[in-house]
């Protein structure tokens, strides 16, 4: 499938505007290249600069070097360079610095606190401007806003939310921190700090419950921050009354499995799988995806809710079993190195022979690694265990 690539040029006031376009416009005697149509692409001016869109890569290189000698010609403008691959999958940006395009990566960080406190947030709305940072303001949320370049002012941004917190001593503040794509918000990175103390941390499984607000809008970004249990609850609750979830469980769950060996929250699948209750086993083997198979065969065996007894939190049924641990084996190819982790970890709380699936999958990689790849050891070593 071809990427569709897009190279614009931005200035920002409009006598800039004009002077780039105009003289892209003479640089396009040399260049050549063909005026956009809606079925080809192709070089196209609007009211903020110009624009150049291909499917062939060999053409995109020529766009940017015109794009440069644009720059190169006016080093006294700040113009931005923005370089993308359908849509927001793929996303450079640049900005102009003495006619020289340097990289920049827009972030946005917000900041929150409890409604007591918001007054004194909005009085040192002054201080974060003297950092450099332009503040915006949501009175709805409780929230302030700003854009930063993660590059160069990530240490900058870092310490303005310190010092802000130090003079706010007795409040907690509440941040986290977006990358500036077009499909919108997104939680990169988190944190909760007193008194100029506390850890940026990530968590992969948040995106699940982010899509979740982005469709659905249960309840706001701060409270899949401060309390993402209960904010999936909500949506069990919704799921054990027959209503759609539209897979945002799913999502949490699997992002957890996904993006476990790069969270640093220490917060795996085990915080939420002591939030579901015997009566999710129908539902979840009714699914049918290896993650929900997989937490059923362990849930009829274990509880990972520890108020409760040692009774296992699904009821065993010896069909159920089989039936599931057969559906397990038979897809298990095209799982990644930690989602296999992961599953194998569930299957052990079960008295199955599960070794098999990894001998066959085994040898069925062996021929494309090296005996020394971390995927090969672990199987080796998991196949190994008496």
């Amino acid at each position: 499938m071809s990427v569709l690539w897009s190279l614009s040029l931005r200035a920002k006031s409009a006598d800039e505007i004009a002077k780039i376009n105009e003289y892209a416009k003479e640089l396009n005697q040399k260049y050549n290249f063909e005026l956009y149509t809606d079925e080809y692409g192709g070089l196209k001016f609007y009211d903020w600069g110009f624009r150049y869109e291909d499917i062939d890569s060999d053409k995109v290189k020529p766009a940017k070097e015109m794009i440069k000698e644009v720059v190169a010609h006016f080093p006294d403008m700040e113009l931005t360079y923005l370089w993308t691959g359908d849509g927001s999958c793929i996303h450079w940006e640049s900005i102009s610095k003495n006619g020289v395009l340097v990289d920049v990566e827009p972030w946005q960080v917000w900041i929150h606190c409890e409604k007591e406190s918001f007054g004194e947030l909005l009085a040192n709305i002054p201080f974060i401007k003297q950092r450099g940072f332009d503040v915006r303001c949501n009175e709805d949320e409780m929230e302030l806003c700003w854009e930063y370049d993660h590059i160069s002012e990530e240490d900058l941004c870092n310490d303005t939310i310190v010092q802000l917190s130090k003079k706010m001593a007795q409040t907690t503040i509440y941040s986290y921190k977006s990358i500036m794509i077009d499909y919108g918000r997104n939680i990169e990175t988190f944190c909760v700090m007193k008194n100029g103390e506390g850890e940026w941390l990530v968590d992969g499984a948040l995106e699940g419950l982010v899509h979740c607000w982005v469709m659905e809008k249960f309840w706001s970004f701060w409270d899949i921050i401060k309390k993402p249990e209960e904010c999936l609850e909500q949506l069990l609750d919704k799921e054990r009354m027959g209503e759609v979830t539209n897979g945002d469980i799913y999502r949490t769950l699997s992002y957890s499995v996904e993006y476990e060996a790069d969270n640093s929250a220490n917060r795996g699948l085990g915080r939420w799988l002591a939030l579901f209750k015997s009566e999710d086993k129908q539902w979840l083997m009714a699914d049918g995806r290896m993650l929900y198979d997989c937490i059923v065969l362990a849930g009829m065996h274990h509880n990972w809710n520890t108020d409760s007894s040692d009774t296992p939190l699904f009821e065993y049924n010896e069909q159920d079993e089989l039936r599931l641990f057969e559906r397990v084996s038979d897809n298990w190819r095209g799982m990644n190195l930690q989602e296999q982790k992961v599953y194998i970890n569930l299957l052990k709380f079960t008295n199955l022979d599960y070794k098999p699936i990894l001998r066959n999958y085994l040898e069925r990689i062996k021929p494309h690694r090296k005996e020394t790849a971390e995927e090969m050891q672990w199987l080796l070593q998991e196949i190994g265990d008496n």
